[in-house]
């Protein structure tokens, strides 16, 4: 099949979440290079990304995410804090889905956290392929018996013909394909899983260089704090403090609307950092644990330090790079000036900077978009 019709769903919420609309879009770019039309069906502010990178859209309703609890513990606490708990708002979505369909006649539907893509997918018997991982796992997440997994049995079956026990297993499991957006040292569990594909870190694109063209000092350290609880000022004061003692330069990305700025010599506070421009250069990167930064550390081959928080998967993947070797975790108190210097002079000097190249080495090559775009065609016999 020649000029396939690819349908790509990101998770509909208005909280726009980057670094999985990115792994789409990196996909989705393959398909186009391929002579593939790519449709997404995107709300804002996704939609307006997605539009400037040249996609063609198909509107959906975003749902907006409640305060952000100060303990994620559980997959449900994810689901409840994007506000994914609304029945009525997945009725409207699906019932979008289906003029999306309609419109579009889609070869293959690609999603991620889209609970009624299984649902979709089976109504219309269009092949699927999603993206999730351990923090989407219902054999490590799912009770069976949450609310939220009465909520996505009763959906399904008033949708579809589908069975399902919990939220997760609409999310990934019940997918033709499951891409987990990961590696396999990094992610062991679902090795030898059928229909199962390692995607590897999948670059959106390349970004250009920092706008102001500076150069990129010795000893650069990355801190990204836009998303985190300690992304305020004296957290930017303590790591300034830190970035002296121990000799380096900390570039910092601030939350959203805070200070930005030259704090001292040692540190300067951005709103945005190109991070595929910069990291491969860095000496070394502070994260809340995310799971696209940890991968990304992994791929560049760069020492972490992983301040997760109380956050399920963030505290996953913490003890997951700290157990190849890459990654030093800590908690707030680290968040110190003296306990800070003496934790960045170890990621710039320490010899956690051979197991972060040899983690490079094992993860650089491995999958990718072509080799995912690969898969997708398979499944719908391109």
């Amino acid at each position: 099949m020649a000029g396939a019709t690819v349908l790509f769903l990101p998770y509909p919420s208005t909280s726009g979440s980057w670094g999985s609309v990115m792994n789409l879009v990196a996909l989705a770019q393959e398909c186009r290079g391929r002579g593939d039309r790519a449709v997404f069906h995107a709300c804002p502010p996704t939609a307006e990304l997605l539009r400037r990178q040249g996609f063609e859209v198909l509107p959906v309703e975003g749902v907006p995410p409640r305060e952000t609890p100060r303990a994620v513990d559980t997959f449900y606490d994810v689901c409840t804090a994007l506000g994914f708990d609304d029945r009525a708002f997945w009725d409207r979505v699906l019932r979008s889905e289906e003029e999306a369909v309609q419109a579009v006649r889609p070869d293959a539907l690609v999603s991620h956290m889209r609970l009624t893509a299984p649902i979709t997918a089976a109504r219309h018997g269009i092949p699927l392929a999603s993206c999730g991982g351990w923090s989407t796992d219902p054999r490590v997440q799912a009770s069976g018996t949450h609310p939220l997994d009465e909520m996505a049995g009763q959906l399904a079956s008033t949708w579809s013909a589908l069975t399902v026990r919990s939220i997760s297993e609409l999310v990934f499991w019940r997918a033709d394909l499951r891409m987990v957006t990961s590696v396999p040292i990094f992610e062991p569990d679902f090795v030898d899983l059928p229909n199962t594909l390692y995607t590897g870190y999948l670059r959106p694109m390349t970004e250009a260089e920092p706008p102001w063209s500076r150069p990129v000092p010795d000893r650069l350290v990355l801190a990204y704090a836009s998303n985190a609880p300690w992304g305020v000022p004296r957290v930017v004061e303590a790591l300034a403090t830190a970035a002296e003692r121990a000799g380096a330069v900390l570039w910092c990305v601030a939350r959203a609307g805070g200070p930005t700025g030259r704090v001292s010599a040692h540190c300067e506070v951005f709103s945005y950092l190109p991070f595929e421009a910069l990291l491969g250069r860095a000496g070394a990167v502070v994260f809340h644990g995310g799971q696209a930064t940890a991968l990304a550390s992994l791929c560049h081959g760069v020492p972490a330090l992983a301040v997760p928080g109380r956050h399920y998967e963030r505290r996953y993947n913490a003890t997951r790079l700290a157990e190849l070797g890459t990654s030093v975790t800590g908690d707030l108190a680290v968040l110190r000036p003296s306990r800070l210097a003496t934790i960045l002079q170890r990621l710039l000097d320490d010899d956690i900077r051979s197991a972060a190249a040899s983690a490079h080495r094992s993860t650089y090559e491995h999958g990718g978009v072509v080799s995912t775009v690969d898969a997708i065609h398979r499944l719908i016999g391109c």
